[in-house]
């Protein structure tokens, strides 16, 4: 899979990999976007999906990181705590941002941003 991101030489390449830092495999991508909203929204929304038991969710969420290390070394975050509309127009922006011929990544460095401030529980 590296191989065939790396023939890429431009655009956007969206990797959704749950356990991204958990499996050491951040060296996939250039910049590193968390997709954040409180657990209790997070385990609400997979339990109305219907396809796991809460004994599942549990088991998912304990095989993770805590969300709040992941936010730390994120390049970028969305918050998903609100309604889709909200989680759209963030993606559309970010989408833009990284899109612009002034956003390739500099291949000496990665580039880190000022995460904002967000809720400890």
């Amino acid at each position: 899979m590296e191989a065939l991101i790396r023939r890429i030489p431009r655009g956007v390449i969206v990797l959704d990999i749950p356990l991204l830092f958990e499996v050491k495999m951040t060296g996939l991508a250039d910049r590193i976007c968390v997709v954040w909203s409180p657990e209790k929204t997070r385990k609400m929304r997979l339990l109305k999906a219907g396809r796991f038991s809460p004994e599942d969710i549990r088991g998912r969420l304990r095989a993770q990181w805590p969300l709040l290390k992941k936010l730390r070394l994120a390049d970028f975050v969305i918050d998903n705590s609100g309604g889709v509309s909200s989680t759209l127009a963030q993606t559309r922006k970010l989408y833009a941002r990284l899109n612009a011929p002034e956003a390739a990544p500099d291949p000496s460095r990665r580039r880190f941003y000022r995460i904002p401030s967000w809720p400890t529980s």
